[in-house]
């Protein structure tokens, strides 16, 4: 263990922490899901059983096709840790020819070429903990006690509107983003009348459910210590997702912090909340915001090889910007809806990752690309 944090050099108090803190959610759900003497255990197995489509999913995950893409990862030059892990229950890759030749000349190519673009929410942070939804960086707000009911009942209202047509595999990006535009425009209205001081922040992300995917720590250790540039695009509260990574995983600890590309509040001298920064970000229309970060793509134009990840299709345009890109592989985190949206995830993002709240999938990736193509 202590050799392979510092063969990125990470301090070991912090790389056991992470992976301490893995096992233990493990041990957690080892006892839940087994224990035939434990209540909640069999309530979510029936219930799992009797409503496939409610979270969590009963393991094996099978979609139709598994052994087949498996059979091309297996036999292809990727790593023996990247081989195992493409391979695991959960993990589903359409287009496995394709997919194998950008790894392996990702892997060729070294991380000196290479930089990660990610979504936020229910991408780093967990969607649900034993079917239970976790917050959003808007679900912060949405459900703290310290705003008046008169909020919590609006923004519920919006969400019941407008969550459906978001996640509503039948209609295009391009019908979905006016409506999208409609609801972020009213909630930002919404959150401008209830006083929302600043130093509220800090105790309101504390109060709250969100999680970080297991293993986003480690994830974000690697990336930092190989000097590896990580850029998140969201559409959610810059201020609220960059408390969320100080209390939750350690964002002061970056040598470089990463580029935070996100809706952000104004604040008055007294801390009081006076309106948002100019450009609304949605889910849908991420790549449009680009222009407004060119220095960061210059800084970075010799890292020609992406991984992005994110939990909407709106997410596979936040790299349309980089004109230097040569080499992009998607993932996407398919949270709900399984078997209504799988067609639309498997045929839109390379590899596709149903119901799975690590970071397991994207670390395999990028220790593979650190250590280089396999001799095997």
């Amino acid at each position: 263990m202590h050799s392979f944090l510092a063969s990125y050099g990470i301090p070991l108090a912090a790389g056991l922490t992470a992976v301490l803190g893995g096992l233990s959610y493990q041990l957690y759900r080892w006892y839940l899901v087994r224990s035939q003497k434990n209540e909640r255990s069999r309530d979510l197995l029936a219930r799992a059983r009797s409503a496939p489509g409610e979270l969590p999913l009963v393991r094996p995950i099978y979609m139709g096709g598994e052994e087949q893409f498996r059979s091309v990862v297996r036999a292809s030059n990727l790593t023996k840790e990247l081989k195992a892990v493409l391979c695991r229950d959960g993990v589903y890759i359409g287009n496995p020819e394709k997919v194998v030749q950008k790894l392996e000349k990702m892997l060729a190519d070294g991380a000196d070429r290479f930089q990660v673009v990610t979504d936020f929410d229910a991408t780093l942070t967990r969607y649900h903990r034993d079917g239970v939804r976790c917050s959003s960086s808007y679900g912060i707000l949405d459900s703290n006690s310290m705003f008046p009911s008169w909020f919590r009942e609006e923004t519920d209202r919006l969400r019941k509107k407008y969550y459906p047509i978001e996640l509503d595999p039948a209609l295009t990006v391009e019908e979905k983003t006016p409506l999208m535009k409609d609801w972020w425009t009213k909630a930002h209205d919404a959150l401008k009348q209830t006083n929302l001081n600043q130093s509220w922040l800090p105790k309101m992300v504390q109060e709250s459910s969100v999680e970080m995917r297991d293993r986003t720590g480690v994830l974000f250790a690697i990336l930092d210590h190989c000097n590896i540039p990580l850029l998140i695009y969201s559409a959610g509260i810059g201020d609220l997702i960059k408390e969320v990574l100080i209390q939750r995983c350690s964002f002061k600890n970056f040598t470089e912090p990463p580029l935070i590309v996100a809706n952000y509040m104004k604040f008055s001298d007294k801390g009081a909340l006076i309106g948002f920064s100019e450009e609304l970000i949605h889910t849908f229309n991420k790549h449009e915001i680009f222009p407004h970060h060119l220095d960061y793509f210059a800084k970075h134009k010799n890292r020609t090889n992406v991984l992005l990840m994110g939990d909407m299709t709106g997410d596979l345009r936040m790299a349309d910007g980089m004109s230097h890109r040569e080499t992009l592989v998607t993932i996407g985190f398919l949270n709900s809806k399984v078997h209504e949206s799988f067609a639309l995830y498997r045929d839109s993002f390379d590899i596709v990752l149903i119901d799975d709240q690590t970071q397991d999938v994207p670390i395999a990736i990028v220790e593979a690309i650190i250590k280089g193509a396999s001799s095997d």
